[in-house]
């Protein structure tokens, strides 16, 4: 068998992969994906289509620490509080968490300084891993992050 004759640095592993709205998911898992047991692909609300700018960051925190931040909607103007968030500070007017239990939560909010006031967001966490972060404008803009 050509295999054994590799160095074992030369080899990969290979996991399945899906396409589930445009995005490719792989399931790193020891078993082969079964729909009929494991847990939904959590899609994301954004529109994913050819024309979707990524951007990817490789940030320099644990993913709990990312997850929690992306989830808190105080983090910015809180703890970034004197340094280059302050000036535009502003309250927000609406916070509502719509859903909480084990299977994750879902908070809206409305913006938070003064370059997004008009802004409505909500943040959905679906575990084990997915946040989702929808900010709409009032000019009909869309970002999700």
């Amino acid at each position: 068998n050509a295999l054994d004759t590799l160095p074992r640095i030369g080899l990969s592993r290979m996991y399945e992969v899906r396409e589930e709205a445009g995005l490719i998911f792989v399931w790193m898992g020891d078993k082969q994906f079964d729909a009929s047991t494991d847990p939904p692909i959590p899609v994301p609300s954004g529109n994913f289509t050819n024309d979707t700018s990524w951007l990817v960051t490789i940030p320099g925190v644990s993913w709990e620490s990312m997850i929690e931040n992306s989830l808190d909607p105080t983090h910015a103007p809180q703890l970034h509080e004197g340094t280059f968030f302050s000036a535009d500070a502003i309250p927000m007017k609406n916070f509502e968490i719509e859903s909480s239990n084990t299977a994750g939560l879902k908070l809206t909010h409305s913006g938070y300084s003064t370059k997004n006031k008009d802004m409505n967001a909500t943040r959905t966490f679906v575990a084990p891993c997915l946040v989702d972060v929808c900010y709409e404008f009032s000019n009909g803009k869309k970002a999700t992050i």
